[in-house]
Parts: C-alpha cells; structure tokens; sequence
C-alpha cells in the first residue's frame, strides 16, 4: 500500500491531534519511506504525548472513522504503551506508541520536525520523527524481533543511503550505546559501506 493509500487514515488522526494539541509525530515504515526508500505498508505509527484528559475527546472524535476501544487507549497511557485505531473505509491500523517518562522517547519529541508532504495529489503538513530518530526506533524493532526482521534493516539501509551526509553521527552513536543496539548500529553501517 501507497503513502496516498493511507491518507484516508493518516488525515483525521493528525487534524485533531493538531487541533487539540497534541505533540505528536510520524516514525515508523511512513517516516522510514519519506527519508529513505519508500516501500509499500499496512500500518501507520505516530508517537504522542497523551494524558488522561485527551482520551474522551479522542474516543468521541476519532469513533465515526476508526474502531477504537477507551479502555485500549486508557490502560495505554497509563503504563505508557501502545493502542491501535483501524480505519473503518480501508482496516488500514494506526499504531500509537504512547510516549512514556524515558529519555529516549522524550528527546524523539523534542527534535521531531515539521515538514509539509507530498500524498498522491496532496500536500500534508506532519511533524515527523528525525531519521536518526527512525533509525533507532527501528533498531530497537530489529533487536526486539529477534534480528531476522528483513523490513527493518531494509529501511535502515535504505534511510542511511538517502540521508548519509545530513545524519547527526555523533546522536547516533551515543543513542546506540545509550539503547544498547550499537552493535547493530555497527553492523548495518558497515553492510551499507557508511561506517
């Protein structure tokens, strides 16, 4: 599936995340296409800072477009966790990642960034994960599934060949060591020839 094929799905979940306020921001296979090489997918990830206070509003706006369970998002952020929405029109899933009290998630938000994108015929303003951002999060993916996950190396690989010159090195490393995935970290650099 095509970035345009999830438009349906990404659209009312940013508008009123950015309507409410919501700091949020793309990762994941949607980040890792934009930065990288772009390949076909069946989910969307988005990291967001919730609370309590967001989630009657959230249910009540998000109901008439998505399947979306109150008790899913509460117990989500209340342990910092995951809930999934499904678009009603496509079953496309949105995947969103809670961000909890770590360190690493809290410097995600805070160096995400604002770009406008191109989907099909139009363009959306996101803010979205850095790729170093990216690139770690799918690391710890990598690691966290046992290191066989060819999609994940695929898309690191394919963010390192695209962004190899404008990637912050330096975070990084100090994020591999932090996230122990460095030795990961070190592995694909050396497969891509970037090390």
């Amino acid at each position: 599936m095509s970035l345009s094929d999830l438009l349906p799905a990404i659209r009312p979940v940013l508008s009123e995340s950015d309507r409410l306020g919501i700091v949020y921001y793309i990762g994941g296979s949607v980040a890792s296409s934009i930065y990288g090489e772009p390949r076909s997918t069946l989910d969307i990830d988005i990291g967001a800072e919730l609370s309590e206070p967001f989630i009657g509003k959230l249910v009540a706006l998000w109901a008439g477009d998505f399947y979306v369970s109150e008790i899913a998002m509460r117990d989500a952020v209340q342990r910092g966790k995951c809930f999934h929405l499904i678009h009603l029109k496509t079953f496309l899933k949105v995947d969103i990642f809670v961000s909890g009290a770590d360190a690493f998630n809290a410097s995600t938000l805070k160096r995400r960034r604002p770009q406008t994108v191109q989907i099909g015929s139009e363009s959306l303003s996101v803010w979205i994960a850095t790729p170093e951002d990216v690139v770690l999060h799918k690391l710890l993916w990598y690691r966290k599934g046992n290191e066989t996950s060819e999609r994940q190396s695929r898309d690191i690989a394919g963010i390192l060949k695209q962004q190899q010159d404008r990637l912050d090195k330096v975070y990084l490393e100090e994020w591999a060591d932090t996230l122990n995935v460095r030795d990961l970290w070190n592995r694909i650099c050396e497969e891509s020839a970037m090390g």
